[in-house]
């Protein structure tokens, strides 16, 4: 009966007339035990219905008529159907055969799953989508998919439901899954939402990944949520995050424009704890020793942040385990200590440690006398300057720079020039900076 239907329907005859060896075929096996394995025929019939024909009730006549003869339907088959009634806007019925293929075990492909997934959305009812998604256990892009659908249409509440009734097992997984939610969240400017799954996978024992952490915190920065991102940085700092330097910058300079320094400054000092925890800790674990190079890359950090007595300790720690100082660590103690306006132990340490150990150049000389005349003190810079030319050093211009700047800075003509004459004395000529700090000097006086 069905083979004679098959051959007198008028559309179906239509459709098969170039491929005329499709009923013969059928005709052929309709007896054998065998399963059909020309494919390729139906699978062009099928889709040349929905496509070409937008006959999907044909379609699905033929398919259930094959089925009969041990046809079993492929993922094309499917994702044919599936998308001819969702073209008809049949969504309910494009879900419920979906459901039906799975049932009967043909378990469609991720492509397939992603169709259904972006066509159901686009009938505005998630919650089929969401029932399917659990249905047929669709893998972890299909799952992606998903997600990211349901952000780009505005079902962030969907999001969150999935994100607080995620079983425990299931084929996707989950930190992946999570992950995905925080990214499409992110992407979308839901980064508030995206902390929200933070504490969610937090109460599950779920930690975010580095990306996904770093994501919800630049994203909360610039939408004016740095109090949130502060408080995320302290969680995960708890847990072992360690965050990216370029992280602790945008978070910094998201909570100095919201005026919050303090907070900055705790921001900074966690940035101290981060390097010491990596130079007292994790690098003697793993057998490394710090060199000078690491000691001064904590040293210059924990001054920046006006540690300055941590940082002497790194110093001395430093010392005692042998690794020796270069000119490139005195520099940084001086002007760390300058900075913190330690002149009197800066000096100290030039006198006691810097030049009885003959390790110095001329940037720890300019760290010096930047120091002293940042801090008022041009007299005891020149005295200095001269000291250092009166014990065999030459001092290059820069340092003669720094001076004379100082000079003209305090509106003092005459001893600017003395320096000048004293530079050229010493084997010294006047560089382009010098003569336009000099100029500046005139100009000021002019006025």
């Amino acid at each position: 009966m069905f083979f004679t239907t098959f051959r007198h329907h008028p559309k179906l005859n239509s459709l098969t007339k170039p491929n005329l060896n499709l009923t013969l075929f059928l005709s052929t096996h309709q007896n054998s035990p065998q399963r059909l394995h020309n494919t390729a025929t139906v699978t062009k019939t099928i889709h040349e219905l929905c496509t070409q024909h937008h006959n999907v009730d044909e379609a699905l006549r033929l398919l259930d008529h094959l089925r009969l003869v041990s046809y079993q339907p492929n993922s094309l088959n499917i994702n044919s159907i599936i998308h001819a009634l969702c073209d008809a806007r049949r969504f309910s019925e494009a879900h419920h055969r979906f459901l039906h293929f799975v049932s009967s075990n043909c378990v469609p492909d991720e492509r397939t799953c992603n169709v259904i997934i972006s066509r159901l959305l686009g009938s505005k009812t998630p919650q089929n989508t969401l029932k399917e998604e659990d249905d047929a256990h669709v893998k972890s892009a299909a799952f992606a998919n998903l997600v990211e659908s349901l952000c780009r249409e505005g079902y962030f509440n969907e999001v969150f439901r999935i994100a607080e009734d995620m079983p425990q097992e299931k084929s996707v997984n989950e930190e992946f899954a999570y992950g995905e939610m925080i990214d499409s969240l992110c992407r979308a400017g839901r980064n508030h939402g995206a902390s929200r799954v933070v504490y969610i996978m937090r109460k599950r024992g779920f930690m975010p990944s580095l990306v996904s952490y770093n994501s919800i915190l630049h994203g909360l920065c610039k939408e004016g949520g740095c109090m949130r991102a502060y408080q995320l940085l302290e969680e995960g700092v708890r847990f072992g995050y360690l965050p990216s330097e370029h992280t602790y910058k945008v978070l910094v300079e998201g909570l100095c424009r919201e005026l919050d320094l303090h907070k900055a400054r705790e921001v900074l000092q966690l940035i101290i704890q981060e390097a010491l925890s990596l130079l007292n800790q994790e690098m003697p674990q793993r057998g490394f020793s710090p060199g000078v190079v690491t000691y001064n890359a904590v040293l210059r950090g924990l001054f920046r942040v006006q540690q300055v007595d941590e940082a002497m300790e790194v110093f001395h720690c430093m010392i005692n385990k042998g690794v020796v100082a270069d000119v490139a660590t005195y520099a940084i103690v001086i002007d760390g200590l300058c900075e913190a306006n330690r002149i009197d132990e800066a000096k100290k340490f030039w006198d006691g440690v810097i030049w009885p150990s003959n390790i110095h150049d001329n940037y720890v000389y300019a760290a010096m006398l930047k120091g002293l005349c940042r801090s008022g003190k041009l007299n005891e810079a020149c005295h200095f300057l001269y000291e250092l030319v009166d014990s065999g050093v030459c001092p290059n211009v820069v340092g003669y720079n720094i001076v004379i700047d100082s000079a003209c800075k305090l509106g003092k003509k005459r001893e600017a020039y003395q320096i000048l004459g004293e530079m050229r004395k010493n084997g010294m000529n006047p560089d382009a900076v010098t003569w336009r700090i000099l100029d500046k000097l005139h100009g000021k006086i002019r006025k």
